[in-house]
């Protein structure tokens, strides 16, 4: 299997910890416990985070602790997910995507919508 070498396994991982890490800042737990559940899955296989690539439930594999942390995580992401929708931290950071408007708050117009 050639899309399995080490570095595109490399470039698997840091795509999830980058995701992870972007989603936490920005505070979406939601997509972020989505995000940690596609790492789990993927390192249960040996995908990320492994040497080898197959099913790591060997006693022999210390690779399966990968998949149990990522499930860890998930859990503790909904339930701040949870805590978030019922509005006991903070929502999730919302940032204007439109060109026009932060070009008026360098310019100093500040307009409202």
């Amino acid at each position: 299997m050639v899309w399995l070498t080490l570095p595109v396994v490399h470039c698997y991982k840091a795509l999830f910890n980058t995701d992870i890490l972007m989603y936490i800042i920005d505070r979406k737990f939601l997509s972020d416990t989505v995000w940690s559940v596609l790492a789990g899955f993927f390192s249960l296989f040996g995908l990320i985070n492994a040497s080898n690539v197959g099913i790591l439930l060997n006693t022999k594999d210390d690779d399966w602790r990968f998949c149990v942390v990522y499930t860890m995580l998930a859990i503790l992401l909904l339930l701040l997910g949870i805590v978030q929708r019922k509005q006991w931290i903070k929502g999730p950071e919302t940032e204007s995507d439109d060109l026009s408007s932060v070009l008026n708050r360098l310019n100093g117009n500040e307009s409202k919508h």
